[in-house]
């Protein structure tokens, strides 16, 4: 895109509009071939949430690059309340990208899956944004009562929260392109800060036998950094 972005008051809203139930990456998208079991939390760029006793395996694989994200979240297992993870945005612009009056990106997983991507390359980032304007969280893990014909709790079945998923916001301008609520992250205060605005944690866990998902990914860049800052926090 050859000019600026404004996103103004609204919201971008890709919540669970990535891959469904029982998909996650592969040579093909969307595949079953690394999906996760049906009780563990879907991964991508965090791992989803497992029981120790069945091990990592049963969440699936990370995928994506955390430079240059582009996929959607996986999807949950296959069950009683299957459901899909987060979407993908990418976008591109040689001004400045900017958010006013409230506006919010998400792409969160719904329960038990992935959070999807959120890709911001731009000449410069400015704006004042509120809590968890860019989320790409992983779905909540959840329990699921079973009763006998009486209505008496026989037993709770555990899922494992979904991974988050992951962000990357590029700018082509100096560090001072990082502007507003975006202001590049140079100490520990200033992090703490960001951390509350952009965030890709995975998905707190219901009990203790199913894990709750693990941190996505942030990528910042600008153009006086060969290599850029990656971020991971779980809250």
């Amino acid at each position: 895109m050859a000019g600026s972005v404004t996103l103004s008051a609204g919201e971008i809203n890709l919540d669970a509009k990535g891959l469904p139930p029982g998909s996650s990456f592969g040579a093909n998208v969307p595949s079953s071939t690394f999906a996760p079991s049906s009780n563990a939390g879907s991964s991508h760029g965090g791992l989803g949430g497992y029981s120790a006793n069945n091990g990592a395996s049963d969440a699936g694989i990370t995928y994506g690059d955390f430079k240059d994200p582009k996929f959607p979240g996986a999807g949950s297992g296959v069950n009683v309340n299957a459901s899909f993870g987060g979407g993908a945005l990418k976008l591109t612009a040689l001004g400045n990208c900017a958010f006013v009056s409230g506006a919010k990106i998400s792409a969160k997983g719904s329960y038990q899956s992935a959070g999807g991507s959120i890709n911001l390359n731009c000449g410069g980032f400015a704006g004042t944004l509120g809590s968890n304007a860019l989320s790409v969280r992983g779905g909540d893990g959840y329990a699921v009562p079973i009763y006998d014909g009486g209505g008496a709790l026989i037993s709770t079945t555990y899922f494992g929260g979904g991974g988050g998923g992951r962000i990357a916001l590029v700018s082509t301008g100096s560090v001072g392109s990082f502007a507003g609520s975006f202001s590049y992250p140079n100490d520990p205060s200033s992090l703490v800060s960001l951390k509350a605005l952009v965030t890709a944690q995975g998905g707190s866990e219901a009990h203790s036998s199913y894990a709750g998902g693990g941190a996505g990914t942030i990528y910042l860049k600008h153009s006086g950094q060969s290599f850029g800052a990656l971020i991971l926090d779980n809250g």
